[in-house]
């Protein structure tokens, strides 16, 4: 195993994965360019009408047994097309910005926590659901945190997950 020493580097687990602060900028930047020759790109719109309307008929797979009529089925794929458009809108706007988004799925059965989760099915106050360690029944949407590549060390949430707790 080859251990790799980086002067001046940010590292918070493995040593050979750590990059500089510099490096890690230009990485950014050169993705968000590379996202943006996409974008630019000719074919782009035949490309984006494909694989909005590939998704969306996934997602009605998923979500068609759950609608009542054929007629709210039809009425829900205008609607499963704009998430899906929106989607891919927002993703490309996340990929050319200078900060690095993360998910964060927890598992199920992790311990509630206050500062990470938002229990839809229980009207305890939330500091209360982690005192006495309550589990995670299903996670619903995903947490989200936002680091700038500029100060690594800053690390901000926006967004809790959702979730339901077990009884």
């Amino acid at each position: 195993m080859i251990k790799l020493h980086y002067p001046n580097c940010i590292s918070h687990a493995n040593p050979s994965t750590a990059y500089k602060v510099a490096e890690r900028q230009a990485l950014l930047e050169t993705q968000g360019q590379l996202v943006a020759r996409i974008l630019t790109h000719a074919r782009f719109q035949e490309f984006r009408q494909y694989k909005a309307t590939f998704h969306c008929d996934r997602v009605k797979l998923i979500v068609g047994p759950m609608l009542p009529t054929i007629k709210a089925r039809q009425e829900s794929q205008w609607d499963l097309f704009s998430i899906v458009t929106s989607a891919m809108e927002l993703s490309a706007c996340m990929f050319q910005g200078r900060r690095l988004f993360s998910f964060i799925w927890n598992d199920t059965c992790a311990k509630f926590a206050a500062e990470n989760h938002n229990a839809l099915d229980n009207m305890m106050p939330p500091m209360t659901l982690q005192v006495r360690q309550w589990r995670l029944k299903l996670v619903i949407t995903p947490g989200i945190a936002v680091r700038d590549e500029r100060n690594p060390s800053m690390v901000r949430r926006v967004l809790k997950s959702d979730v339901m707790v077990m009884s």
